[in-house]
């Protein structure tokens, strides 16, 4: 397998990414194996489901899973500059620099939801963006560029999507990044060529405290900064970087005071803090390894890498510093703790790099192509082309994560073949036990012992917070009644079926469910429009509620391949080719015999045997 391995990766090196490995049990997947010892038995679809005894399994699959959620494409002459994600309020802003307007999309359907137009401060265009959690404030520059000064800051409520106030002639072309814990809005704007000043805002009060002119701190050459990842989170300290000279300087926030640092190989293009080490990172502006610099001791050194990433990326969730992939192929990747630094192969191109902490992946995107790096094991485990494989001339991209959801947004504009733009969206989905439909909910798997037949039931789960649910997500039946009682079914069909019309008792915790004095509410529901949940008060009348509703819920139901020799058990699941799908463990309880099916949904794609163990008091736990 190792081998295996190595031959694959050794195929794909260069521009372009890795494939995802395939492990587990080699097979021809051409021809379905029967877990069948007299061989008689083929799989069949069958049409009736009749539950005489069964066995629930439910057992965690084995690997992550990238999805791809869709794309959003910019509509014919528009052309997006940027974008901001709102956690709080679930919601994606995008700045269309040629109709001067902000487009707001739903952050978890990506549906178009409104338009903000920014009309009156025409002829000036959006440049960038900044959200503040807590107050809930989108922050938009307009800038004329360098024909004029007169820059506005334009505020917006962003729940409402009312604009609320703007801040006047603050310098142009400007640069924007917010301190959340603090409460502060930084710009770094232009009064002129080279004259750079920082302006700190107070967000609560939407007032400006103070400036500081980082030209006159400088003393010469050209500024270089990224304002987003040049800010320390834990201290409140920026960085901007000297494109001509080794030096660089250092900004206390809080209190509008700079330091200018004089450090051999500062010289260099932007970086990034690493606040957990307290450290910054420059890349050198000749393109020969990447500038470190301790700021709680004062010391630097160099990372002698000759990979020509520009752009410098912070891991919170494994305490690293990556590089940009943009013509080699390679990331430089540096520990924070140490500094030992190695190069990796990702793929050519990809300038940007986006993390998602609770999986430990890290995204490097392109317009063409998305690559997934595991950071634990440092090898690509996805390549995913982007909304344009086919772009090329003046691209660039752009990445945020939403780390709530796992959700990353990629956007990216290019000038061939045709001017566009467009957001890819990608779930970067945990492990989910038995999840046979894709839907991030855990399914229970069945098997009938007496006739051999299999079925599944897909799952929903409500925890009582959520309202106006939908005959989609949850489905209401009378299935809901089962918290704190039992109700039988003779066939689990009848429990799985989908009524459109009917009866329901609907408990608001499992407090209620649990004391059988307790009566909840009862009310007759109609989906028979597929839509929301409504209740007929009256005979005739139908009014909108919102129900919440606590438990497991059966959304669906199938039927799939019958296995008539009773002997083969069903020992797990797991996903045992990499594909990200559950797979089906069978062990024969007459021979010692193991198969494997792996499956799409509940479609087998292939099948093997794997070692037989004869002495069948060996079972097979733990999947």
């Amino acid at each position: 397998m190792t081998k295996e391995r190595n031959d694959m990766r050794g195929n794909q090196r260069g521009s372009v990414c890795l494939s995802r490995l395939r492990r587990g049990i080699k097979c021809c997947r051409g021809d379905k194996v029967s877990p069948d010892p007299g061989g008689r038995t083929r799989f069949h679809l069958a049409v009736l489901l009749i539950f005489i005894v069964a066995t629930i399994l439910l057992v965690p699959a084995q690997t992550w899973a990238q999805t791809v959620v869709g794309t959003i494409n910019a509509p014919p002459e528009t052309y997006w500059n940027y974008m901001e994600l709102y956690q709080t309020g679930g919601k994606l802003f995008i700045a269309d620099n040629t109709n001067a307007q902000i487009l707001i999309y739903d952050a978890n359907s990506l549906d178009y939801v409104d338009v903000i137009s920014l009309a009156p401060y025409l002829p000036a265009l959006p440049q960038c963006m900044a959200v503040h959690e807590g107050t809930g404030t989108l922050y938009v520059a307009v800038s004329l560029g360098y024909a004029t000064s007169d820059t506005t800051i334009v505020i917006i409520d962003a729940d409402t999507y009312a604009i609320a106030d703007n801040l006047t002639d603050i310098g142009m072309d400007l640069s924007l990044t917010i301190d959340e814990s603090r409460a502060r809005l930084y710009t770094l704007g232009r009064d002129d060529w080279l004259d750079e000043t920082l302006t700190a805002i107070n967000i609560n009060t939407n007032s400006i405290v103070g400036s500081l002119n980082i030209d006159d701190l400088m003393g010469g050459g050209l500024l270089s900064f990224d304002m987003k990842r040049h800010l320390n989170p834990v201290t409140g300290e920026l960085f901007f970087s000297n494109i001509h000279y080794d030096k660089f300087v250092v900004v206390d926030g809080p209190n509008l005071t700079g330091e200018l640092i004089s450090a051999t190989g500062s010289r260099g293009w932007g970086g990034t803090w690493n606040p957990q080490e307290n450290k910054l990172y420059i890349t050198r502006a000749a393109w020969n390894g990447y500038f470190i610099y301790d700021r709680d001791t004062a010391t630097s050194t160099i990372a002698n890498s000759y990979n020509d990433g520009t752009s410098l990326f912070y891991s919170q969730a494994t305490n690293r510093v990556y590089s940009g992939a943009e013509v080699n192929g390679d990331t430089t990747v540096i520990e924070g703790d140490t500094d030992a630094w190695q190069d990796v192969e990702v793929g050519g191109g990809l300038a940007e790099v986006g993390f998602v902490n609770q999986r430990h992946h890290a995204y490097f995107a392109s317009p063409k192509l998305v690559c997934v790096l595991d950071e634990d094991s440092l090898t690509v485990v996805d390549s995913i082309p982007n909304c344009r494989p086919d772009c090329y001339g003046g691209v660039s991209t752009q990445i945020i994560v939403n780390q709530n959801k796992g959700r990353v947004f990629i956007r990216s504009i290019w000038s061939q073949p045709v001017e566009g733009s467009c957001v890819f969206v990608i779930d970067d989905l945990e492990p989910v036990k038995n999840d046979f439909n894709g839907d991030g909910q855990g399914d229970i798997l069945w098997r009938n012992y007496a006739d051999g037949r299999n079925a599944v039931w897909y799952m929903g789960y409500s925890n009582g917070g959520m309202t106006g649910l939908s005959l989609k997500n949850f489905g209401m039946m009378d299935m809901i009644q089962g918290l704190g009682q039992t109700k039988i079914y003779q066939d689990p069909m009848e429990a799985g079926g989908l009524p459109s019309k009917g009866e329901a008792k609907v408990y608001t915790s499992p407090v209620d469910a649990a004391d059988l004095a307790y009566e909840p509410e009862e009310f007759k529901f109609d989906l028979s429009d597929g839509k929301e949940i409504q209740v007929l008060t009256e005979p005739g009348d139908v009014e909108d509620v919102e129900v919440r509703i606590q438990g497991l819920a059966i959304i669906g139901s199938a039927y799939f391949n019958t296995v008539a020799d009773t002997n083969w058990h069903i020992a797990g699941t797991g996903d045992f080719n990499g594909d990200g799908k559950v797979d089906i463990l069978w062990r024969s309880y007459a021979d010692g015999r193991n198969a494997v099916w792996y499956m799409d949904g509940m479609s087998i794609t292939g099948s093997a045997y794997f070692n037989t163990v004869a002495d069948t008091n060996w079972k097979i736990e733990n999947h």
